[in-house]
C-alpha cells in the first residue's frame, strides 16, 4: 500500500503543478535553444500590457516527463547609471583683467575630470564663459568656448544652470574666464570625474502626436502603441529666441467609463523647465504608460514651435539559470502573483558577464478567464479532483485491509 500511495503522489504532483501554471497565468511563451546553464531573456514591448506593474508575475517553468521545474532568474532593468568622484583642488588665482574675471584651479593630484560646478553670489546672470587647461600655466588649451551659464531668480522663475560639461581631460591647471560688467561674486567650485553607463533604452514610436494651444498653455498628447515603461523624454524646440517655460509630464495606463464615454487616469510624473540654455532632455523614474500628456505653461508668451517628441524606456531582461533538459515556457499574466525569492539573488556576482539570449516564441493565451477568476477556476477542480481520487483510493484500501484483518481474526478464533 505504501508503494501505491507514493505512486499516486508522484503522478498527482506534476498534474497539479501543470494545471495550476496553465490556469493561474493568462499567457505563456515557449523558450527555444536552451543549451547553457545561464541565458538571458529580453522582455518585448508587446508583453508589458499583460504584465503586472512591478513585473512580479514572470515565471519560467520547465516540463519533463516526471516533473515541473521552476527556473530561478534575476530581473534587470537596463537603465543608465552614473557615479561621480570629487577631484581635490585649490583655487590659486582669482583676478580681473579688462572686464574679464579669471578663476584658476590647481589639481592636488593627477586625475582626469569632465565636469565643473560653479556657485556665484549673483542670483541673476546670463554669461558666456571660456574654459582652458594647462600643464604649466604657460601654454593654455581651449576646452570650452562661449559656453552659456544662466541663473534666473524672481517671482516667476527659479532656475540655475552653472555646470560645465566637457570631454574628459587631464591637466594640472584649469582656468574659467567670465566676461561680466559686474563682479560675479564667485563662491565655490566643485570638480568632478563623472562616469556614466548609458544603459540600454528603446525609442518608441507613437500612434499619434498632437500639439494644441489652449489658454496660455501648449498641450502635447502622445498615444503609444501599447502600455510601455517610459523614463526619458526629449522635447525639441525650433524657436530661435530665448525662452523659459515650466512644464509637467502626465502619464496614463488605465481608463474608466463615464456617462460621456471612456476617460483616462492621468497622473503627474515629472515637472521641469524648457529653456534655450541647454538641450531639452529629461530623465525621470520609469513609469508604465499608454498615453502621455505634456502641459507647457506659456504665460503671456507666444507658443513655442515644438518638433517631434522623443520618448524612451529602459530595456528589461531576465538572467536565468537552467540545470535540466526540459520544455521551457515563460508564464505571465497573474494579478495575484508576488515576486519570487531565489537564492541566485545572493550570488549575482557569479553570473557570467556574457550569456546567450534565448528566443521567445509567440504568445499563447491559456484561458479566457481573468487572473482574478482563475484562482477559483479550473486549477481548483484539478486539485480537488486529484485529491478526491487519492482519498477514495486510500479509503478503499483501508476498508480492504480492515476486512482482511477481520477475516484473519475470525480464522484465528475458529482455530482456537
Amino acid at each position: 500500500m505504501n508503494k501505491l500511495l507514493w505512486l499516486l503522489l508522484l503522478i498527482g504532483s506534476p498534474i497539479i503543478t501543470e494545471a495550476q501554471a496553465d490556469n493561474e497565468y493568462a499567457y505563456r511563451r515557449p523558450l527555444s535553444e536552451v543549451k547553457d546553464v545561464w541565458h538571458k531573456i529580453s522582455i518585448p514591448n508587446e508583453m508589458f500590457s499583460q504584465l503586472n506593474g512591478d513585473l512580479s508575475d514572470l515565471r519560467i517553468l520547465g516540463r519533463t516527463l516526471a516533473d515541473t521545474l521552476e527556473v530561478p532568474y534575476i530581473l534587470k532593468k537596463l537603465e543608465g547609471q552614473s557615479r561621480k568622484l570629487m577631484v581635490d583642488f585649490k583655487l590659486i588665482n582669482q583676478v580681473k583683467k579688462e572686464g574679464i574675471y579669471f578663476y584658476t584651479f590647481k589639481l592636488n593630484e593627477g586625475r582626469s575630470l569632465n565636469r565643473i560646478e560653479l556657485d556665484f553670489g549673483q542670483q541673476n546672470f546670463d554669461w558666456k564663459i571660456q574654459l582652458a587647461g594647462s600643464y604649466d600655466q604657460q601654454e593654455w588649451f581651449e576646452i570650452l568656448a562661449d559656453y552659456r551659464i544662466l541663473s534666473l531668480h524672481n517671482d516667476a522663475a527659479d532656475f540655475k544652470f552653472s555646470r560645465l560639461n566637457f570631454p574628459e581631460s587631464e591637466f594640472t591647471y584649469y582656468r574659467v574666464a567670465i566676461k561680466s560688467a559686474t563682479d560675479p561674486l564667485f563662491q565655490k567650485a566643485r570638480l568632478w570625474q563623472a562616469k556614466f553607463d548609458p544603459g540600454t533604452y528603446r525609442k518608441y514610436s507613437f500612434l499619434t502626436q498632437e500639439v494644441e494651444t489652449e489658454w496660455k498653455r501648449t498641450v502635447i498628447r502622445l498615444n503609444l502603441a501599447g502600455e510601455l515603461p517610459v523614463s526619458k523624454l526629449e522635447i525639441p524646440v525650433h524657436s530661435e529666441y530665448d525662452y523659459y517655460r515650466k512644464f509637467v509630464v502626465m502619464c496614463a495606463s488605465d481608463s474608466f467609463k463615464t456617462a460621456k464615454g471612456w476617460r483616462w487616469n492621468f497622473r503627474p510624473v515629472y515637472n521641469g523647465v524648457l529653456t534655450s540654455v541647454r538641450k531639452n532632455e529629461f530623465d525621470f523614474e520609469s513609469v508604465r504608460a499608454k498615453k502621455v500628456k505634456i502641459h507647457i505653461e506659456n504665460e503671456d508668451n507666444a507658443p513655442l514651435s515644438i518638433g517631434q517628441v522623443s520618448l524612451e524606456g529602459p530595456a528589461y531582461i531576465l538572467l536565468a539559470r537552467f540545470i535540466e533538459e526540459a520544455d521551457y515556457f515563460l508564464y505571465y499574466g497573474n494579478k495575484k502573483a508576488i515576486f519570487p525569492r531565489y537564492d541566485i539573488h545572493r550570488f549575482s556576482a557569479n553570473i557570467p558577464k556574457e550569456v546567450i539570449a534565448l528566443n521567445l516564441g509567440e504568445e499563447e493565451k491559456l484561458t479566457s478567464q481573468s487572473p482574478d477568476e482563475k484562482s477559483n477556476g479550473l486549477s481548483d477542480y484539478w486539485f480537488w479532483g486529484v485529491m478526491v481520487l487519492i482519498i477514495l483510493l486510500l479509503g478503499g484500501f483501508t476498508l480492504s485491509m480492515l476486512k482482511e484483518k477481520q477475516a484473519t481474526e475470525a480464522d484465528g478464533n475458529s482455530f482456537n
